[in-house]
C-alpha cells in the first residue's frame, strides 16, 4: 500500500512539475504566440477572426478560473470551520482538500466526501456523529451548484454534463489528476472556439449547458 502510495505521489508530482514548466514558458513568451498566429494566417479576415477567438478565450477562461478558484475557497473555508467546531483534527487542511476536489465536477464531491467521512469515524467513537461532515458538504454543494455558481458564471459558461463527463474520463485518462483539473478549462476552450466559427456552430451548441 506505501508503495502504491509512493508512486501515485510521484506521478501526481511529476505531472505538476511538467505543468509549472509548461506555464512558465507559456507566461516568458507573452503575446508571441499571439503575434506568431496572426503572422502565419493569410488573409485579414481571418487574421481578425483568429484574434478574436483567442480574445474570448482569453477572457472566458480567465472568468472562469477566477470565480471558481474564490467559490471553492469560500466552501473550504466552510468546510474548514464546521469541521473545526466538530473537533475534527487538522479543519484547515481538510478545507483546503475540498477547495481543491471542488475543481473537479461530480468525481471531486465523491473523492472529498469519502475523504470527510473516513477522517470524521477516525475521529470519533461515534457511528453517526461522523456523518455530519459529509452531510456538511453535500449541502454547501446544492447550494453553491444550483445557487451561487450559475448565478456568478452566468449561463454563457453553462456546460453540457454528459460532455463534462466524457472529457474528465478522457483526460483523467490522458494526464491523470492533472488531466481531470484541466477537463473543464479545455471545454470552456473547446466552447469559445466552436461559438466563433460558423462551421461549428453545431458543435458549440452540443458542448452548452440548457440555456434557460
Amino acid at each position: 500500500l506505501l508503495e502504491q502510495i509512493a508512486g501515485g505521489i510521484q506521478r501526481v508530482l511529476f505531472g505538476l512539475s511538467v505543468t509549472l514548466v509548461v506555464l512558465y514558458f507559456l507566461l516568458a513568451t507573452g503575446d508571441l504566440f499571439r503575434l506568431k498566429l496572426v503572422r502565419a494566417i493569410p488573409r485579414l479576415e481571418d487574421k481578425k477572426r483568429a484574434l478574436t477567438v483567442l480574445t474570448d478565450i482569453e477572457h472566458q477562461v480567465s472568468l472562469f478560473l477566477s470565480t471558481q478558484t474564490l467559490i471553492n475557497i469560500g466552501i473550504g473555508a466552510v468546510l474548514a470551520v464546521i469541521l473545526g467546531a466538530m473537533g475534527v483534527p487538522n479543519p484547515v487542511l481538510w478545507g483546503l482538500m475540498v477547495a481543491v476536489a471542488n475543481f473537479i465536477p461530480f468525481f471531486g464531491f465523491i473523492i472529498a466526501a469519502s475523504v470527510l467521512l473516513v477522517v470524521a469515524m477516525l475521529s470519533f467513537d461515534s457511528f453517526w456523529y461522523p456523518l455530519i461532515a459529509p452531510a456538511a458538504y453535500a449541502a454547501v454543494k446544492v447550494i453553491e451548484s444550483n445557487f451561487i455558481s450559475p448565478n456568478i458564471l452566468g449561463r454563457s459558461l453553462t456546460l453540457n454534463p454528459l460532455v463534462i463527463i466524457l472529457s474528465l474520463l478522457f483526460w483523467g485518462w490522458l494526464w491523470g489528476p492533472a488531466g481531470a483539473l484541466l477537463a473543464v478549462p479545455i471545454l470552456v476552450i473547446a466552447k469559445s472556439v466552436c461559438e466563433n466559427v460558423e462551421r461549428l456552430h453545431t458543435l458549440a451548441e452540443f458542448i452548452s449547458g440548457e440555456r434557460h
